[in-house]
Formats: C-alpha cells, structure tokens, sequence
C-alpha cells in the first residue's frame, strides 16, 4: 500500500517539475527517508511500479514504460487509436487496453518492452480492459457486452480466453494470492466509473465494508488498491462533507486522518 501512495505522491511531485532532470525532495523531520524524484517526460501519466523500478502508464495517448532511464512506448494493437498501460509485476508483464479509432470499443491488451503488444480477448463480450497482473501472471480486468463501465470480473488466460463472473461489476485489482477486488452495482447507482457502493474480495466474496462515518447521500465511495496482505484502500465522502481516505484491514475498515489535510482521494 505505500507503494500506491507513494507513486501517486511522486505523480504529482513529477508533474510540477519544470525543466526535466531530477530533483530531490526534502523529508519531513520525522522520516528518516530521501527520495529522488525523476521528471519523465510531460503528458506523462504513471499508472503502476514493480519491484525493480520500472514505471508503466499513458503517455501522450500511448501507453509506455520507463525503463533503465529512458521511456520506451509500448504501442497499441493493430486499428487502435489510443492505449494505456494499467498494471505491470516483477517479471515485467504489462497490462492494458487498447482504445480503438472510429469507434467506441476497447480491448484488453499485453504489452510487452520487446515486441508488438497482444489482444487478450474480450470474452462473451464486446469489450474488455484488464487493470491486474500478478506475480504468477494471472491477468485481470472487465468483460463488457454493454456501453458504460459494469460487465462481468475477468480473469484473462493470455490466449483470448477468459473465465468471467460477478454480474453488474468492475474489476480494480488481483494480488500475488490471487485475490481479485472488484465492485458492483446496478447501473442506476454508478455516477462515475469507478465509483460504487459495494465492493467484495473474491474468491471468498468477501465485502468490503465503508467506515461507519460514511456520508451515503453526499457521493459513491470507491475501492483503489489491494494489496498481498488482503488490505484495501479506497477513499468516500465523510459526514463532515471531506474526501477521506480509509484502510480495509483484517475484516473492518477505518478513516486514515492526515492532519493538515481534507479531501483526499486515493
């Protein structure tokens, strides 16, 4: 989970660096950590890290990795118009979609830093995404047969096949257990995609439960991160009318304040 907070520290950090290069930021004198933040390239829009430091994400309206210092575009499938990269593990299997032009499909994609990228298949649907890779390369995303955000969970098997479940649903991530987070609604209940008021971990169909100090009428909450602990973070609407931050751990979930702060988002 610091990882995820920490990229989408870095994110921002990155993007108000003006003139390239890298800077380092000065910690707090309660953290004994230094980190350098390295500007890579403008229109730049990370998405996911692995363990040795590779960067995947959009850039200019391609996905792309920043690898060994240099960022590498990885392509798009064959009619695409536009891709992004959502998601890359330690053996360096990255995961995206591919938008294509003169339409509004979209198609699960494995990108890859040394050949043309691969459709991974839309399943019993027109459309897919995939958001997850986990270390034993089970890839995960979104089977849709409809306009909007919600279809069925997909689990991708790399060939064009998919195994779907979960009716009305969004994938948003699967861990190195495969564990797979996703949420689910009616489609009256969906603002915004990503946003629902129901999210499970499954095989087991666990639900996720919101902190009791949700503002149910003031916005939909939504599930951002999983990690290989089981731990979810997401972020809601408080009843003091904040964005707040909260931490699914070990069966309840709780607000993480940030003094100083309001209106976070994860």
């Amino acid at each position: 989970m610091r990882t995820i907070i920490l990229l989408s520290l870095l994110t921002a950090l990155v993007t108000g660096c003006a003139g390239g290069g890298a800077s380092t930021v000065t910690p707090p004198s309660n953290n004994p950590h230094t980190y350098t933040v390295t500007d890579i390239g403008a229109q730049a829009f990370p998405a996911a890290l692995n363990d040795s430091g590779v960067v995947v994400g959009q850039m200019n309206g391609q996905a792309f990795a920043y690898s060994g210092g240099a960022v590498h575009m990885l392509g798009m499938l064959p009619g695409g118009a536009t891709s992004a990269a959502a998601a890359i593990n330690d053996a360096g299997t990255i995961v995206g979609t591919t938008y294509f032009a003169g339409s509004s499909r979209f198609e699960a994609t494995l990108f890859s830093l040394t050949g043309p990228p691969q459709p991974l298949g839309t399943g019993d649907g027109s459309d897919s995404t995939a958001v997850g890779v986990n270390a034993a390369g089970e890839i995960v995303g979104t089977v849709l047969s409809a306009p909007g955000c919600l279809g069925r969970v997909a689990i991708f098997d790399g060939h064009g096949n998919a195994t779907e479940f979960a009716d009305n649903a969004l994938a948003i991530a699967v861990n190195n257990s495969g564990t797979i987070l996703y949420e689910t609604a009616t489609p009256s209940a969906v603002v915004s995609c990503g946003t629902s008021p129901a999210a499970y971990l499954y095989p087991a169909n666990t639900a996720v439960p919101y902190p009791a100090n949700i503002d149910t009428g003031n916005g939909i909450p939504n599930v951002a991160a999983l990690d290989n602990l089981g731990d979810v973070a997401g972020n809601y609407n408080d009843t003091s009318g904040n964005g707040a931050l909260f931490l699914y751990h070990n069966g309840s979930s709780n607000e993480l304040s940030m003094p100083g702060f309001a209106n976070l988002s994860a």
